[in-house]
């Protein structure tokens, strides 16, 4: 089995899906990376990362070892060259409660003696989701839970993935996972300010979760795939199944109005650096004719009527 990558984001209920994991792989099949300093971090992982610096070395150990789940605090490309994008997880949370999470943990376990305030002001503390996922297409990542919905999220991944990892509940300093901590308005404000692009990346992967649960409750299949506008007056873009390797028809709307479809089966080199499925022949681009300024373009799949990331867009 190829082995799952999980991007543990700080306070994302990453601790409850590592120790599920545990349980349901067994700590023999696990890999772990919390960093060069960290007893959590595995000694294969120290010897061939941090020592001797060979990721194929950890590729080869991986799999003589047998490893199924690999976790840790690191940013998704670090080990893209050994597990292909499809294989990733991470779990994603409104910014502003992770935020005061993180600071709630900094306080109670590491001492942490200044102002909350401060510690949402200093730049190591903000847009952690965004800078760990950061560097592929959000959209392409194998799958995004949300924490406000970290059992059901947990169901889907399973399903997913054909695994039983169980829900469990720990490293939480409130009752519930799912808690939300009360702040003024204006801190609230303040805090979305600063980690703009954890707002931007909680918004997507809270439109793909409700797609996720939409299509898996008719029934049918999730595509990832993301739509943007060339200024030549082409549409581009790209689009995959969540599992297997058939291509995805694209359709396009003019204004609500079916002008064209299209497979997605052109070579993205990107994406194949990646590891997306089909060796990276996933991409689609669709001519259009006649658009003027405000007219919508919308690309859906032909499928199910799911609509691609960045998708409808309008003419400037």
């Amino acid at each position: 089995m190829k082995p799952l990558l999980f991007i543990h984001i700080p306070k994302t209920a990453g601790t409850s899906f590592r120790e599920g994991a545990e349980i349901a792989f067994g700590e023999d099949k696990i890999f772990k990376d919390y960093e060069k300093k960290s007893p959590e971090t595995s000694e294969l992982v120290f010897e061939h990362v941090y020592r001797r610096r060979d990721l194929y070395g950890l590729y080869k150990a991986i799999y003589e070892n047998s490893i199924e789940f690999i976790a840790g605090h690191y940013s998704i490309k670090k080990y893209l060259p050994v597990v292909e994008i499809g294989r990733a997880v991470a779990f994603v949370r409104d910014p502003v409660q992770r935020v005061v999470s993180e600071y709630k943990h900094f306080v109670r376990n590491y001492g942490y003696e200044k102002s909350f305030e401060e510690f949402y002001h200093a730049p190591r503390f903000r847009n952690c989701q965004h800078r760990l996922l950061n560097g592929v297409p959000f959209e392409s990542i194998g799958f995004l839970g949300l924490t406000e919905q970290y059992e059901f999220s947990l169901a889907l991944l399973n399903q997913k993935y054909g695994l039983e990892i169980p829900f469990l509940a720990v490293n939480v300093g409130k009752e519930s996972i799912t808690d939300v901590h009360d702040l003024a308005p204006e801190t609230i404000k303040s805090i979305q300010n600063l980690n703009q692009g954890d707002m931007a990346l909680y918004h997507l992967a809270s439109l793909m979760f409700d797609q996720r649960r939409v299509l898996h409750d008719q029934g049918l299949p999730f595509v990832h795939g993301r739509v943007a506008a060339n200024a030549d007056g082409r549409i581009f873009g790209w689009a995959a199944y969540d599992s297997g390797d058939l291509p995805v028809e694209i359709e396009l709307l003019h204004n609500e109005r079916r002008v064209g479809a299209t497979l997605a089966t052109e070579y993205r080199p990107q994406l194949k650096e990646i590891d997306m499925c089909r060796r990276g022949c996933v991409g689609f681009t669709l001519p259009v004719e006649n658009v003027r300024s405000g007219d919508k373009l919308r690309c859906r799949v032909a499928e199910t009527g799911q609509e691609l990331g960045n998708s409808p867009l309008t003419i400037p």
